[in-house]
């Protein structure tokens, strides 16, 4: 088993004000980074997410991941890997690398997390990139499911329309065209 070592840059506090943090965008979906990789030698990225009532995060797979949610406005639903949870605002979840999971609203209000993905260097680059995708106009699940391949990111398009009926929201909700 290989361990990873981070580089941690000297020790200065890193801050970001609120409101602070670069905005990009996935598809309609707007991320705010708070801690970027280089800030902490890759260490982790740490990013608040607004999630707009109805929309579904498409189910997906991270290879070299670990993912934790800390729900700070209305509640989120979760898949990870064949359980569904609601997480309300205050909760957190966690989610390991190589376990499909998936995000939803299926409320009325928006709702709002924060996430910390680890590792942070390769999801900041695969956000970054679905970013340039998105000014381009040029989000759409295939383009995304290629962008994603190099980042040990695959999506379980079949799942969709399963978490659609169910819940009531869609993956085409601005995330990406279908």
């Amino acid at each position: 088993m290989s361990t990873t070592t981070h580089q941690i840059p000297a020790a200065s506090p890193v801050v970001i004000e609120p409101g602070g943090g670069d905005l990009i965008h996935m598809g309609a979906l707007a991320v705010f980074f708070k801690v970027v990789s280089a800030q902490v030698g890759g260490a982790c990225e740490l990013h608040e997410q607004p999630i707009p009532p109805g929309t579904l995060v498409a189910p997906h797979t991270h290879d070299r991941q670990d993912q934790v949610s800390y729900v700070l406005d209305g509640t989120l639903g979760f898949r990870v890997g064949a359980a569904d949870v609601s997480v309300a605002a205050g909760g957190a979840i966690f989610r390991p690398r190589g376990i499909p999971h998936a995000v939803w609203n299926a409320g009325p209000e928006p709702a709002r997390m924060l996430e910390l993905s680890t590792p942070g260097r390769e999801i900041e680059s695969f956000f970054r990139e679905f970013d340039q995708l998105s000014q381009a106009g040029q989000v759409s699940a295939a383009a995304v499911a290629e962008l994603a391949r190099p980042y040990g990111i695959s999506y379980h398009l079949d799942l969709i329309p399963l978490l659609e009926a169910r819940y009531g929201v869609s993956a085409g909700s601005g995330w990406w065209a279908r």
